[in-house]
């Protein structure tokens, strides 16, 4: 899989795809996959992290773009019709802790916009 959700489910996800710096990200993605909740619901639902990642992402209104270039893994994304996470695991998402991935200190100039960190993330930082 090579995107993922940054999991901020009370906003609309930032979603993180393939491009020269995914390896920065590849960490954050294992970790999320993963993570007891996310391995917990995969297991109940007799699923892999990875689908049940993907149909998280689908079931919030995203477009998910998993990409891969091997046949059975192309097959095994399709995977993620016919079925949805039940609300009661759904809430189990909330769990996991939120990161910023990019924390944009290119956004930050003391001499106009944004003056500091806390400024650009609306005091979420």
């Amino acid at each position: 899989m090579r995107c993922c959700e940054a999991w901020k489910l009370e906003h609309t996800p930032a979603l993180l795809c393939r491009s020269s710096s995914t390896s920065r990200y590849l960490g954050f993605l294992l970790s999320v996959l993963g993570h007891p909740v996310v391995t917990s619901i995969a297991g109940r639902l007799q699923r892999t992290p990875v689908k049940v990642a993907l149909r998280l992402g689908l079931q919030m209104g995203q477009s998910v773009l998993p990409k891969s270039t091997d046949e059975a893994r192309i097959k095994e994304n399709i995977d993620i019709f016919g079925w949805s996470i039940p609300e009661e695991l759904m809430a189990e998402f909330s769990e996991i802790e939120q990161v910023k991935l990019l924390r944009a200190e290119f956004g930050v100039n003391p001499m106009n916009g944004y003056k500091t960190l806390e400024d650009l993330w609306d005091g979420e930082f």
